[in-house]
């Protein structure tokens, strides 16, 4: 829908992914490059700048704030909350805005096109089996190499970020 220009010209993507501990295992960097890749996906091209804040307590935090092409928007999260349902309940979310129309999908969205609450991970599952496919012969890598290249230096960026205060910028890559 983005690509075809059925909701005009995009103005913001916002991605937010909250688990719970036990669940993140540590990886809130590898959540943050899959999200910041998702939103570059999303506007067509790798985020120019990337400005990131994260906390560790109570639970641990990661955000960054990306500028996408065409002066578009960016923000994603990743929060690994304490185990409590009734106060931090799992959820996905992808928002996507443009001059013509919203689009949403996740754990909160009826269609639930991310996959359900019941399990927050059934991506990333999906994401391995297609990585060990590859590293065994058996198909492409699921993410191109330039793609994963341009998630990782985001990251670092983010990471870079979130430690001086200061805004990123990052290398432009080509049109995916």
């Amino acid at each position: 829908a983005v690509a075809a220009g059925s909701i005009g010209r995009l103005a913001m993507v916002r991605y937010s992914l909250r688990l719970h501990i036990a669940q993140a295992d540590d990886g809130l960097a590898t959540q943050l490059a899959e999200a910041i890749d998702l939103a570059a996906f999303i506007a067509g091209k790798p985020a120019a700048t990337v400005f990131a804040a994260r906390q560790t307590r109570p639970g641990r935090y990661l955000l960054a704030h990306l500028a996408l092409a065409d002066n578009a928007i960016g923000t994603v999260e990743v929060h690994a909350a304490p185990p409590d349902e009734r106060v931090f309940p799992p959820c996905e979310q992808l928002i996507v805005v443009g001059t013509n129309g919203t689009l949403r999908a996740g754990t909160d969205a009826p269609d639930k096109l991310i996959h359900s609450g019941a399990e927050p991970l059934a991506g990333h599952a999906a994401a391995l089996r297609a990585m060990l496919r590859h590293v065994r012969g058996d198909g492409p890598p699921p993410t191109p190499h330039a793609e994963a290249d341009a998630a990782m230096a985001a990251c670092l960026a983010a990471e870079r970020s979130a430690e001086t205060g200061q805004p990123v910028a990052l290398a432009t890559g080509r049109a995916r």
